[in-house]
């Protein structure tokens, strides 16, 4: 849950955040499913679901098999 104090995150500080325009954003939130909160035409960002968002983003961090496969038979 959001502290009360921290508030909701606007687009423009989304966008700021990630160092991207604010229409990636927008363009997130339709394709990626960015959680948000729309309050008429406006969008609206929990700090906490971004960071959650960011981490469930993550790729690479469990090596594949053939990946592995490959790197006992170069190491060998």
């Amino acid at each position: 849950m959001t502290d009360i104090n921290q508030g909701l995150w606007t687009t423009e500080q989304v966008a700021h955040f990630f160092q991207v325009r604010a229409s990636v954003v927008k363009y997130w939130v339709h394709s990626l499913g960015l959680p948000h909160v729309k309050l008429g035409k406006h969008y609206r960002f929990d700090p906490n679901d971004i960071m959650s968002w960011v981490r469930s983003q993550k790729r690479g961090l469990v090596r594949s098999s053939s990946e592995e496969e490959l790197r006992r038979i170069t190491l060998d």
